[in-house]
């Protein structure tokens, strides 16, 4: 028998092995990514801009009010809230780099939540 054959059969074992524990490591984490989002949506949401303003209407049916929290920090928008039905829907979106984090104003529109941002004056 030739040695390649041996060192082939070697090489295969090998890749079948690890081939057989990524799919194994990567089946634990969608369990563990399934169980820490149970229950958790996200929203749609739709982005528009005019001159000086930017604007984000996130759709969440039957949307409890007193439940919105929206942060900012380093650009980033943060958006959670919870519909009549206690479901909760968290949104992170990255806000332009010329937008005014200190001038960020939430709205009900309908059945939509608008979040409007200033873009900088220059």
């Amino acid at each position: 028998m030739p040695a390649y054959k041996d060192l082939y059969d070697l090489i295969k074992s090998v890749i079948e092995k690890e081939i057989s524990r990524v799919e194994r490591e990567f089946e634990r984490l969608e369990k563990e990514i399934e169980e820490e989002t149970k229950g958790i949506y996200s929203p749609l949401y739709s982005f528009y801009e005019s001159e000086d303003s930017y604007y984000y209407l996130i759709d969440v049916p039957n949307i409890d009010m007193s439940t919105v929290y929206v942060k900012v920090e380093k650009h980033n928008l943060r958006i959670r809230c919870k519909d009549k039905a206690n479901r909760e829907y968290v949104l992170n979106l990255r806000l332009p780099e010329d937008a005014d984090e200190n001038s960020l104003k939430v709205t009900r529109a309908k059945w939509l939540l608008r979040i409007s941002v200033k873009r900088k004056s220059v």
